[in-house]
């Protein structure tokens, strides 16, 4: 994404944390709000933005040598 590539040009590796805060905290609030699981027209497109999350977090930790945990 936009904040890897201008964190690696402008060399302000501070955003990655940054970005990665406020990509988990958005996702909170989402899965606090939305019953993710339950049935309904729009299940599977919940599933496929907690899908998405998972992997933007993920790509962001390895980019900082991180590693993800598989569950939590």
């Amino acid at each position: 994404p936009e904040v890897i590539r201008s964190a690696a040009e402008d060399r302000r590796i501070h955003l990655l944390p940054a970005y990665a805060h406020e990509v988990a905290s958005a996702f909170n609030q989402f899965y606090a709000a939305v019953p993710v699981l339950t049935s309904g027209e729009s299940r599977d497109a919940r599933i496929t933005l907690v899908d998405c999350t998972r992997i933007v977090l993920r790509n962001v930790l390895n980019t900082m040598g991180l590693a993800a945990p598989e569950e939590m």
